[in-house]
């Protein structure tokens, strides 16, 4: 969880994301041989906001794991909204930190994405364990008295 957070910060103080994301950008472009692209500034902005969206999921999914740790085989309310309240809270002070890196500018909208993307992340860990349950139930026997 703290190696995640700190890569998410490191990534953060990079004055030159913009710039790394257009080389990749163009990199992949031309893989597939789109060498000009109509409206590039478009695939930047999807390209970074998919970043934001991405990081802030795996992040969700280690805080929960770590929160809902010794805890028994089953969901745990609790854990996901601390993990929900954490991953806000991050993204928060992620944009604050962004806000005081030159070339980088702290965005409430970025918050929002973060805390969305934790928010999938929970959801699909929710629906997970209820899969897991229904199939568990499912395989188990129903004892039948005589």
């Amino acid at each position: 969880m703290a190696i995640w957070a700190l890569i998410i910060f490191l990534l953060s103080q990079d004055s030159r994301s913009g710039h790394h994301i257009n080389e990749i950008l163009h990199w992949v472009f031309g893989m597939i041989g789109l060498h000009r692209v109509s409206d590039f500034r478009l695939w930047q902005f999807l390209a970074a906001k998919s970043a934001h969206f991405t990081v802030y999921f795996v992040l969700a999914l280690v805080v929960y794991r770590a929160l809902a740790l010794g805890r028994g085989a089953r969901f745990h309310s609790r854990a996901a909204w601390g993990t929900l309240a954490f991953i806000f809270c991050y993204a928060a002070l992620d944009e604050l930190h962004q806000s005081f890196v030159h070339g980088r500018g702290g965005q409430w909208y970025d918050v929002v994405l973060d805390t969305f993307g934790g928010a999938v992340a929970l959801t699909l860990i929710r629906w997970t364990w209820m899969v897991w349950e229904r199939r568990h139930h499912q395989s188990k026997p129903e004892h039948v008295s005589a």
